[in-house]
Parts: C-alpha cells; structure tokens; sequence
C-alpha cells in the first residue's frame, strides 16, 4: 500500500489526475466532488 509514502508522494503516483480545479482526482474512484 502506500501507508509508508509521504502525502506529496502519493499524490503524485500516475493513479492521481488534476481535477478542473486542481484538486487530486483517483482514477476509477466511485465518487468524484465536483464544483457545479
């Protein structure tokens, strides 16, 4: 898992995308926050 990473390292692994406001988006996650 990545419980042994530093928060930066684990947002920067290729499962994180940018969101349309630069909030870390997870790939396949089943809900995802969006500003309307």
């Amino acid at each position: 898992g990545m419980t042994g990473m530093a928060m930066e390292e684990r947002f920067h692994q290729p499962c994180w995308q940018n969101g349309p406001l630069g909030q870390p988006v997870l790939n396949g996650a089943l809900y995802v926050v969006r500003e309307v």
